[in-house]
């Protein structure tokens, strides 16, 4: 049942996260009902879009907040609390999945208190509740951190409602894989298992399109392989590929093919960026992350 069709406003374009989509969150299953109004271009600096500009600048840790560009924190912030008023959400209870940080921890930080806290001004029977915090600190997952199921289920407790409404909003700022969306999912249906839990998020994860030149050094993969498997590591969502011949290519910071990692016959690489030798791989006749295909001719 898509719920939130009765209270979703299409003046910004919130749009719900379809299974038919390239990109799809990898942790989301079929029946979740989870809503986006930005693309987040991965990889990609505040300079890339306004969505990375608003993403980076809510993501400001304590560290920037005697600087001046502590102000952009507060100003996407407001932007946030802003683009969340055109849904409706009177009489659903709204949660946000905890920070990296405990709340008693010099380095937590109250950004989703303040959007919340913004949004009730707007919307005053919207019922704000903490069914869960974080009793382990972590390293932000944009920062490298842990992404898998149980790394993140560990460092959570059940808080409990102190008032539940029929419907149950998860909302963050960025969806990637979905993982954390589908913990707080599981910890909320193990003591409510009828109640409706959908989720919103601010932006949605989407590769970089970056264009190749059209000459022998890009034109193509440099071992001459059309097909490919896309590799995305699940730590830090670097991006590998397998050709297939069997070598594995990273790619530089341009987004280049560049260095062969392995000739195939060692399939226990690690990620060239933090190590870690978890993959999820997509198969692909062109390069997703470039959307480009691997040759010349076409």
């Amino acid at each position: 049942m898509i719920f939130f069709l009765n209270w979703v406003q299409m003046t910004l374009n919130w749009k719900k996260i379809e299974r038919t989509e390239h990109g799809f969150p990898s942790c989301l299953n079929v029946n979740d009902d989870c809503w986006y109004a930005r693309e987040y271009i991965a990889g990609g600096s505040y300079q890339d879009s306004e969505t990375n500009s608003l993403i980076h600048n809510f993501k400001k840790d304590h560290e920037k907040r005697c600087k001046q560009e502590w102000y952009y924190k507060g100003e996407a912030i407001k932007k946030f609390a802003q683009e969340l008023n055109y849904l409706d959400f009177t009489d659903n209870t709204v949660i946000f999945i905890p920070p990296s940080y405990a709340h008693d921890a010099a380095e937590y930080d109250d950004r989703f208190e303040q959007t919340l806290d913004l949004l009730k001004k707007t919307c005053p029977n919207i019922n704000i509740q903490k069914p869960i915090v974080r009793t382990i600190n972590k390293e932000p997952s944009h920062l490298g951190g842990p992404r898998d199921y149980q790394s993140i289920r560990q460092g959570l407790k059940w808080n409990g409602f102190t008032h539940l409404t029929s419907t149950v909003v998860i909302i963050d700022d960025l969806i990637t894989s979905g993982s954390h969306f589908t913990v707080c999912r599981d910890m909320i249906k193990e003591k409510y298992p009828e109640v409706p839990i959908g989720g919103v998020f601010w932006a949605k994860r989407i590769e970089k399109v970056i264009e190749i030149p059209d000459d022998d050094t890009y034109g193509e993969c440099i071992c001459g392989a059309r097909a490919m498997f896309d590799a995305y590591c699940e730590k830090c969502w670097h991006c590998i590929f397998y050709c297939e011949d069997g070598e594995i290519h990273d790619i530089d910071d341009s987004g280049h093919i560049s260095s062969v990692l392995a000739d195939g016959s060692d399939r226990e690489e690690q990620c060239p960026n933090c190590g870690n030798n978890t993959f999820r791989i997509e198969y692909h006749e062109y390069c997703s992350y470039h959307n480009h295909t691997f040759s010349k001719d076409d």
